[in-house]
């Protein structure tokens, strides 16, 4: 799952290298990440579903549910 960096901190995934991970920053954290995100540092990035983009486009719209025709 990835996360996205809302404070800057080093960090190093190898134990010897250390990376200068800057706000905004979207990496996945594996393990580490559930500390991280206790101590505010990352937050996680919501996944989109598939009716994300309608949900929006409908909004945009001012529609609130499908729109249906009626035959003739």
């Amino acid at each position: 799952m990835l996360h996205k960096v809302v404070a800057p901190f080093p960090c190093s995934w190898d134990g010897i290298t250390s990376v200068d991970l800057e706000i905004g920053d979207e990496r996945d954290f594996g393990s580490m990440a559930d500390g991280l995100v206790a101590i505010g540092w990352i937050e996680p990035i919501k996944a989109l579903t598939p009716t994300d983009g309608l949900q929006t486009t409908r909004a945009a719209l001012g529609q609130t549910s499908p729109v249906r025709r009626k035959r003739k």
